[in-house]
């Protein structure tokens, strides 16, 4: 079996590129019909299965999008958007997004993060004498806005030109169970249910190692 695998590696790839190709979609075939100096844009989606003593079992979707901005040439790397979406059995919503867009010939590129939370889960209190009694449900639910705008200067040197974050968290809980009833200090030391904002402002530079390199067609 393993001889199979070293000798004909080329069966290999070839049965991964099929396996690929049933989750592939392409998002602008006929645009490279007419134009086949575009790139051809697709989008790669798979099923996500996933365990966490946090979340318990949770399953959703993966989903990768390749594309290049405008009529960008083998000169711009290509764009991608991995997007994740899962639903846990504890009724978690999590939805992350982590982007790279390169514009044409990467003089600007545009790198960042997008989230979204839900995240509802169970606090007995403080201490190793909690009892089921004092069960109290907390909902976090957050967003996350993350860009960052990059300028390219020269082959190996950018810096950021702009640079963003916003979270906001939402909190709320039950009243319901008795901790906190019993720990009046510490509910005082809690915020009160709403909506927190957290702007925050960053600045970079940034070396890099990248050489484009021309391979025989």
């Amino acid at each position: 079996m393993g001889c199979l695998i070293i000798s004909c590696p080329s069966h290999s790839q070839s049965f991964l590129d099929d396996v690929l190709d049933i989750f592939k979609i392409p998002l602008n075939k006929k645009a490279v019909q007419r134009d086949s100096s575009r790139y051809p844009a697709s989008l790669v989606l798979a099923p996500v299965v996933a365990y966490e003593p946090a979340t318990s079992w949770g399953a959703g979707v993966g989903a990768k999008i390749l594309f290049k901005p405008g009529r960008s040439g083998q000169e711009t790397r290509t764009s991608n958007m991995p997007i994740s979406a899962l639903y846990t059995f504890n009724n978690q919503i999590i939805l992350s997004s982590g982007y790279t867009i390169f514009f044409n010939q990467e003089k600007w590129s545009l790198r960042g993060n997008l989230a979204f939370s839900k995240f509802p889960q169970n606090f007995f209190g403080i201490g190793n004498l909690s009892l089921e009694e004092d069960e109290e449900i907390y909902d976090f639910t957050n967003y996350l806005i993350e860009p960052i705008l990059l300028k390219k200067y020269s082959v190996n040197f950018s810096s950021a030109a702009a640079s963003a974050t916003t979270s906001s968290t939402r909190l709320t809980w039950s009243r319901k169970a008795g901790w906190f009833r019993n720990n009046r200090q510490a509910m005082k030391a809690l915020p009160p249910p709403g909506w927190r904002l957290s702007p925050c402002g960053t600045a970079a530079i940034m070396y890099s190692m990248h050489r484009m390199v021309s391979l025989p067609k």
